[in-house]
């Protein structure tokens, strides 16, 4: 829960009242202010302090610059809308849809060929360590292309919600605070102009 103590809105009865009345007719728009700098510093914490390899070790920057936050109504939200971004956060197990093997590139070249699996020149299966290995024959050689597996399990590593903890239990008082504050005075210096 916030809490803020609101000392010297003005120096007679008469303006803070009127102060109050103006920030309370404002009070959607300034609830609504702290709303948004409040998902502005979340979604800050989460790209620098989770993000850049705490919690998620950066490949390609797409997560990190897909973080965004919207008001919808008087709630907000902050998410990614990249497809692997819920199993990051909430982990689970990934399991082919209309395939039988999941295929995993062994190297960068193997993960950027069009066609995938299926492009693999020169195509075999073949058993090694233990682990079902598709190899391919090139003019490098034969080389291993994609590790094929029933399933994956990828653990919970969570960056919104520890994220969102860590400003609630640091920021979010202050933040309140100083744009309370910075409305406060805004209405101070309306109400002398306009007495």
């Amino acid at each position: 829960m916030l809490r803020i103590k609101i000392e010297d809105i003005g120096n007679t009865k008469e303006e803070v009242i009127k102060t109050l009345e103006q920030i309370s007719k404002d009070f959607p728009k300034v609830a609504e202010k702290i709303t948004k700098r409040f998902l502005e510093s979340i979604r800050g914490s989460i790209v620098k302090d989770y993000l850049k390899g705490q919690v998620l070790k950066s490949v390609t920057g797409k997560l990190s610059s897909s973080i965004r936050w919207w008001l919808q109504g008087t709630e907000g939200y902050i998410g990614s809308n990249l497809i692997y971004a819920a199993i990051h956060e909430y982990g689970g197990t990934i399991t082919p849809k209309n395939v039988q093997y999941l295929t995993i590139p062994m190297w960068k070249g193997a993960a950027n060929m069009i066609g995938g699996a299926r492009a693999v020149p020169n195509a075999f299966f073949k058993v090694t360590n233990g682990k079902l290995m598709l190899y391919g024959k090139s003019k490098y050689g034969v080389m291993p292309y994609y590790l094929l597996l029933k399933s994956v399990t990828i653990p919970a590593r969570p960056y919104i919600w520890p994220a969102i903890q860590k400003f609630f239990e640091g920021d979010a008082q202050r933040i309140a605070e100083l744009t309370l504050e910075q409305e406060i005075v805004k209405q101070r210096n309306l109400n002398i102009e306009a007495g």
